[in-house]
């Protein structure tokens, strides 16, 4: 989560901030998903706000 990407490229720019999601025992696809999901939500307004404070620098 929170790459830094150039035009026409998928996650292969800098990594910025990453984060940790546990995986579960009896975790399927969807329980996972939906964890990951719910982190992504705060972390990407964490990161941005990081970034606006000058916090991370790009």
């Amino acid at each position: 989560m929170g790459f830094l990407n150039t035009p026409g490229t998928y996650d292969t720019g800098k990594i910025i901030r990453q984060c940790e999601i546990e995986v579960l025992e009896g975790d399927t696809i969807d329980t996972l998903s939906k964890r990951v999901l719910e982190k992504e939500n705060s972390f990407y307004v964490e990161t941005l706000k990081l970034i606006s404070e000058g916090v991370i620098k790009l």
